[in-house]
């Protein structure tokens, strides 16, 4: 699930990915920035975009069914990471690496192939990185957008991404251990090819869906020194989003009234949490002024 990234103001080293699904790009893209007014940040160039570094062939028969792939090279590649294979027939697929042997450059995959691949078919990494200029990151702001102009497979594709520049990104409450806290039994259903996550995308998922609810409350994240009013609402979002994928959270309850009680439980912990914020950064320099710490403020805008 996509999301404003949020960026610190004069981080240094801070980039942003952007994902090429058609392929990998057949020269290095250009990526240009602007301000939420539309005034230019950075002009459009190639020169701080890097390519992902896995380009490579596979080394063996691969046949359709099979978790594993012989490689040429192992170099650059992540384990946990997203990449593209093609064979002869012009057939792709995605496969996430689940694991990588070193020594026998094999590759093990979340998921059985759909095709069969023979040596010399094509492993691509797809992802591309902009490292974020000292211009792109002076001001505080939201809705800054990043413009990517690339080529894969002959065509000329643009991806446009957004990012809010703040002193202090709101951290995630969700935690692992706050799962098993909560829902022990669900520790052991993970599902297989994010086996070792211990559900970080649905966590990370689950806390977008908060921040962007409370964008649409008019409401800043960025604002809140701490997430501590937002966790029990997060809580409910993840246990919805992992109900619905099919996890059972719940002990007894059948399917449907499962995702019934997390939608009005859903509901019944943001309304809680919208009446109970407090801290509010309303300057946004990491101090908290006397107006500030008046209690509770729902009426902050920037």
């Amino acid at each position: 699930m996509a999301d404003r990234v949020e960026v610190v103001k004069a981080g240094s080293g801070q980039v942003l990915w952007f994902e090429s699904p058609e392929g990998r790009p057949s020269a290095t893209p250009t990526v240009g920035i602007k301000d939420s007014g539309g005034a230019v940040l950075s002009a459009a160039a190639d020169t701080n975009v890097t390519l992902d570094t896995a380009s490579t062939t596979i080394n063996a028969t691969a046949s359709v069914g099979d978790k594993a792939i012989t490689l040429t090279a192992i170099t650059g590649i992540v384990v946990g990471r997203d990449y593209l294979i093609t064979n002869s027939l012009s057939q792709k697929e995605r496969i996430l690496v689940t694991g990588i042997n070193s020594s026998t450059m094999v590759i093990n995959l979340a998921e059985a192939i759909e095709y069969a691949y023979a040596a010399t078919d094509t492993f691509e990494g797809t992802r591309f990185s902009y490292t974020l200029q000292s211009a792109d990151i002076a001001t505080l702001g939201e809705l800054y957008s990043a413009t990517a102009v690339y080529t894969a497979g002959g065509v000329t594709r643009t991806h446009k991404s957004a990012y809010d520049v703040v002193l202090h990104p709101l951290e995630n409450p969700l935690t692992f251990a706050g799962i098993k806290s909560r829902w022990p039994d669900i520790s052991q259903q993970e599902f297989e090819e994010q086996r070792g996550e211990d559900y970080a995308r649905q966590r990370d998922d689950a806390w977008e869906i908060v921040k962007r609810d409370l964008r649409r409350q008019g409401k800043r994240p960025a604002l809140l020194i701490t997430g501590e009013d937002l966790e029990d609402w997060a809580y409910a979002v993840l246990a919805l989003y992992l109900t619905e994928a099919g996890v059972k959270v719940l002990r007894g309850p059948e399917a449907f009234e499962a995702l019934e009680y997390w939608r009005e439980k859903v509901t019944l912990e943001k309304n809680d949490a919208l009446a109970s914020l407090k801290w509010h950064d309303d300057d946004e320099d990491e101090a908290l002024g006397a107006a500030e710490s008046e209690g509770v403020r729902l009426d902050f805008y920037r």
